[in-house]
Order: C-alpha cells, then sequence, then structure tokens
C-alpha cells in the first residue's frame, strides 16, 4: 500500500514537471518565432533535439534498432505536417488559442481510430466529439469574417499529431519506442535542413539559448510524461494535464500580452468538457482491476496530451496508454 502511494505520489509530480515542461516548449517556440521562419524553426528544434538523442543511439545501439523502414518514412511525413502547423499556429496566434485546439487532439483520434484501427466508438464519445468540433469553431469565430486561417492550420495540425498517436499502436508492434523517437529526430533533422537553410534569418544568442532549452524542455516532457503513465493512475493524471490550459493563458497574457478573450474562454470550456467525457470513460475502463493485463490497449485509451510542439512531437511511445504524449516529443 505504502509503496502504491508513492508510486502515485511520484506519478503526479512527474505529470506537474510535464505540464509546465509542455508550455514551456510552445512559450519559447512562439518566443523564437517572433525573429526565425517557421522551417527554421523546425530544423533547429530538431537538429538540438538529435543532439539529445544521440548518447543513447551510440550508448545502446540495440535500442535504435528499426524493424521497418518504411514505417520511419511514413511518420516522417505525417510529422513535417504536424509539425509546420505547430510552429505555424505558434507563431500566429495567441498561445491560449493555440493550446486549446490542440487540447482536441484525443477527440480527433477517435474518428481516426474507429476508420484505421476498426474500433468501437461509444455513442457518448461520438457526442463528446461533436461538442469538441463545436468548440473549436467558436474559437474560430466563423461569423466574424470568415474562419481565420491559423486556425485552420492549427486545427489540420491537432488532426495529424491524432494521426500520428492513433498509428503508432500499429507501428509499436515492431518498431522500438527509441527507433521511434531516434529516427524520427534524424530525420526531420534532416528534412527540414533544406527548407531551414535557404530561409536562414541571424540568430542570436538569445534565440540559439532558446532553442536549446526548446529541445532540452521537449526532452523532459516525453521522459516526464512517459514515467508517469506507467506509475500512476489514468484517471489523476488526466486531470491534472489540465492544468496546461490556465497555465498557457496566463504566460500568454503575462508574457505575451494576450487579452484573454471571451470566445476563446468559452470555446476551451466546451472542449474541455468534451475532453473529460472521453478521458474518463476509458480511464474508469483502464482502471477496473485486471483489465490492462488481460486486454490489448486502444488509442482511445490514451490521457490528454499536453501542448506542447501540440508535436513531434516531445517523446515517442507505443503503447495507446501514452500515446498522446509519447508523441509530443515529435513536435
Amino acid at each position: 500500500m505504502i509503496r502504491n502511494l508513492h508510486a502515485e505520489y511520484k506519478a503526479m509530480s512527474l505529470v506537474l514537471v510535464a505540464v509546465v515542461a509542455g508550455v514551456t516548449v510552445d512559450s519559447l517556440t512562439k518566443l523564437a518565432g517572433a525573429s526565425l521562419g517557421t522551417w527554421q524553426l523546425l530544423f533547429l528544434r530538431w537538429l538540438f533535439g538529435f543532439a539529445l538523442y544521440l548518447p543513447m543511439a551510440l550508448y545502446r545501439p540495440a535500442a535504435v534498432r528499426w524493424g521497418r523502414p518504411s514505417v520511419h518514412v511514413i511518420r516522417l511525413a505525417i510529422s513535417l505536417v504536424a509539425c509546420y502547423c505547430l510552429y505555424d499556429a505558434l507563431t500566429h496566434l495567441p498561445l491560449a488559442t493555440c493550446v486549446t485546439v490542440f487540447f482536441a487532439e484525443p477527440l480527433f483520434m477517435l474518428p481516426l481510430s474507429a476508420w484505421l484501427l476498426n474500433e468501437r466508438v461509444a455513442a457518448s464519445d461520438w457526442a463528446a466529439v461533436v461538442a469538441g468540433f463545436i468548440g473549436v469553431l467558436i474559437i474560430a469565430r466563423p461569423g466574424a469574417g470568415g474562419l481565420q486561417a491559423p486556425v485552420l492550420v492549427a486545427v489540420l495540425g491537432a488532426v495529424s499529431f491524432s494521426f500520428l498517436h492513433v498509428m503508432n499502436k500499429r507501428w509499436g508492434r515492431t518498431e522500438s519506442t527509441g527507433a521511434l523517437m531516434f529516427w524520427m529526430a534524424l530525420t526531420m533533422a534532416i528534412a527540414t535542413a533544406p527548407m531551414g537553410l535557404m530561409h536562414w534569418r541571424p540568430v542570436s544568442n538569445v534565440v540559439w539559448l532558446t532553442m536549446v532549452l526548446v529541445a532540452v524542455s521537449g526532452f523532459v516532457y516525453g521522459v516526464s510524461w512517459i514515467t508517469a503513465v506507467k506509475l500512476g493512475t489514468v484517471s489523476r493524471i488526466a486531470a491534472l494535464s489540465y492544468l496546461a490550459l490556465p497555465l498557457s493563458y496566463l504566460i500568454g497574457w503575462r508574457f505575451f500580452g494576450e487579452p484573454l478573450q471571451a470566445q476563446v474562454l468559452a470555446g476551451s470550456g466546451v472542449i474541455v468538457a468534451a475532453v473529460v467525457v472521453v478521458s474518463r470513460r476509458n480511464a474508469r475502463r483502464l482502471e477496473e482491476p485486471g483489465l490492462a493485463d488481460t486486454r490489448p490497449a486502444t488509442a482511445l485509451d490514451a490521457p490528454l496530451p499536453v501542448s506542447q510542439d501540440q508535436a513531434s512531437a516531445r517523446s515517442e511511445g507505443v503503447s495507446s496508454a501514452g500515446a498522446s504524449s509519447c508523441t509530443s516529443e515529435d513536435r
């Protein structure tokens, strides 16, 4: 009992670390985006990310050995779209708005898992998906001169990350977590290098340091979140992850001068309510005695993601229980 309680407290502490690290990634990326282009941001983020994973590959080559090269090629293509949309949205949208839209990733995962994995989705979950889309529309304000293009870009990024989360279940059967993380960082650094160098802008010492901190914060996020998922109770982890929203609102107001807009707060409330419905139902399924040991995990069991670089995209996992957090290292 004492051991379980200690593990739960440790998990909650790690979730708090992950929440702070995830919002830090987004905030620093937005800060660097004021002086760098999107492609240059992506290139530097993944270049430093690869540098963090390189020691692991050199120390334990077997941990990053791939099984199917095609998996990493497909992941690269999806992550390029997802990460570009995320970084572009962070540059052009208020921090709170961007974080809120990407917070809806679990809702986008539901129809994708039904389509790609033939998983059954309850009627209440479908209702939550519809409610979540309404929340996004409230934020996008389609009646105020048409849909905002940056919001649509953010939605495309969230859908792309959701697709990546869902497919990680299938890819995780042949690829290790280390391989998914290492080869994503390497291929993304290589793929973004031509455009990043072509659109290169002078980088100040402060921005160099900022991008290093983005990569380090992303690494801390991934390690903390994955470990928390292994140690803690899914419903409590999901509940604490909601702290990312008020934290992003506070940082946006304090450091970026972003006022709290009524439609963003209203849309956030709808999205959070929809995600709560989905996460609670699936958390109960995971926490039923013996259930986790007697059935395969599904993409619907994922706890809420913290937006994170909402990557590539921060550290990669293969179990559905940690899908949303794991792929955030892709960001």
